[in-house]
């Protein structure tokens, strides 16, 4: 990422910056889906030794978010984002802001936390197997929408 997208992005909200990951990472899922992906960088934040201190720098941090690296084609849309063409997408841009306001305010739960005091702390798309999944250091929890959620312990 170049600094002048950097400083754009560590420029927005927190609930603009959540926004604009939902709409990059889980735009196509069902609201469940859409949870739990921009629930993550909330798990990776609440371990900031390990991920980094602030929800910012978790989300742009090189290789962690595909939708923040710059060779990724969801990457130019992120930085013009708020600007829809068509009323869908409108809607789908209210909508992700809304779920990033109630998740940062803790009124919605993140599904990964179904049956364990942790959430996750990596997704992919079932369409690949990247290779942490396969780590030791990796736990598999749930198949959510398109996605497969992974705590790394």
């Amino acid at each position: 990422m170049n600094p002048v997208d950097r400083q754009f992005f560590l420029s927005l909200s927190e609930p603009e910056i959540l926004t604009r990951m939902g709409w990059g990472e889980a735009r196509g899922e069902p609201l469940e889906g859409q949870v739990a992906c921009m629930c993550v960088p909330i798990n990776r934040r609440d371990q900031p030794k390990r991920y980094g201190y602030t929800l910012h720098n978790v989300l742009i941090e090189e290789k962690q978010f595909s939708c923040f690296n710059s060779f990724d084609p969801n990457y130019p849309y992120l930085k013009t984002f708020g600007r829809p063409k068509l009323d869908r997408d409108f809607r789908l841009q209210t909508r992700l802001r809304t779920v990033a306001r109630l998740i940062l305010d803790g009124l919605i739960l993140d599904p990964t936390k179904k049956e364990h005091s942790f959430g996750a702390t990596h997704y992919h798309a079932k369409s690949v197997t990247p290779y942490w999944a396969s780590a030791n250091n990796m736990v598999y929890l749930y198949e959510i929408g398109r996605h497969r959620f992974y705590r790394e312990i």
